[in-house]
């Protein structure tokens, strides 16, 4: 499950968003309805799996950076 609210948070969410509290809550929602579909949940762990996915699109966006904008830091026109 862990899994897939990663795949959901990092297809659902742009990287544009600059923090996760920025994010519409009906973008919050649908990650949770996703899940909902997929796995039998009980509705007191909404919060639970909100916050995984925040957790999760962080590290994304992490990765994304240490990987594409940190080593061309010295050569901005590659930016």
């Amino acid at each position: 499950m862990q899994s897939y609210i990663g795949v959901l948070a990092c297809t659902k969410i742009p990287i544009s968003i600059n923090d996760w509290r920025n994010v519409p809550l009906d973008e919050k929602d649908k990650i949770w309805n996703s899940i909902q579909d997929a796995y039998v949940v009980p509705k007191e762990w909404k919060k639970l799996v909100i916050t995984s996915a925040a957790n999760k699109w962080r590290e994304f966006k992490s990765k994304l950076t240490n990987w594409y904008i940190i080593p061309c830091l010295d050569t901005p026109e590659l930016l």
